[in-house]
């Protein structure tokens, strides 16, 4: 039996891997919400496994596998997990962000608040994110699965039974 991860158009915590078995960094860029740069460095400080097919040492052409990607997501992803549907355009009342995947400051924007106050409630897990951020980098990339703001909400709404 295939794993679960290995499984063609599989959604992983609102993240889209791609049905290919070995992606282009574009197309992980583009399934995690950043740059094609930023692919490089987490492969060049080998926090994403890659395969490199690059022709010497001035070029850099790699394909990642999709199962590496799967466990890259399962592996900097914090927080509540739920089985929650995405496709909802409002929630009580509200008119969710578009986009499966957010980056902090659309959540900091929606939710009113500081993206200090968005990355402090992904660093003590309260609400679900992915750690995009390179290592040595003192700069910390969350990106929020929009079903991570639908649970959120919904576990925090208060005077509902």
């Amino acid at each position: 039996m295939t794993p679960n991860y290995l499984q063609p158009k599989q959604i992983l915590y609102g993240f889209k891997l791609p049905s290919s078995d070995l992606l282009r960094a574009g197309q992980v860029a583009e399934t995690l919400e950043c740059t094609q740069e930023h692919i490089y460095h987490l492969i060049h400080s080998e926090s994403l496994k890659a395969v490199s097919l690059s022709l010497g040492k001035s070029s850099s052409v790699y394909r990642i596998p999709r199962a590496n990607l799967a466990a890259f997501i399962e592996e900097r992803t914090t927080g509540p997990r739920s089985n929650l549907p995405q496709d909802a355009e409002t929630l009580h009342g509200m008119e969710l962000p578009a986009g499966r995947i957010l980056k902090t400051g659309t959540v900091a924007g929606f939710l009113r608040c500081t993206p200090e106050h968005i990355y402090n409630l992904a660093k003590t897990g309260e609400l679900l994110a992915m750690d995009i951020s390179c290592p040595g980098k003192h700069h910390i990339s969350y990106r929020f699965p929009r079903i991570a703001l639908i649970q959120f909400i919904n576990a925090r709404m208060e005077g509902t039974e």
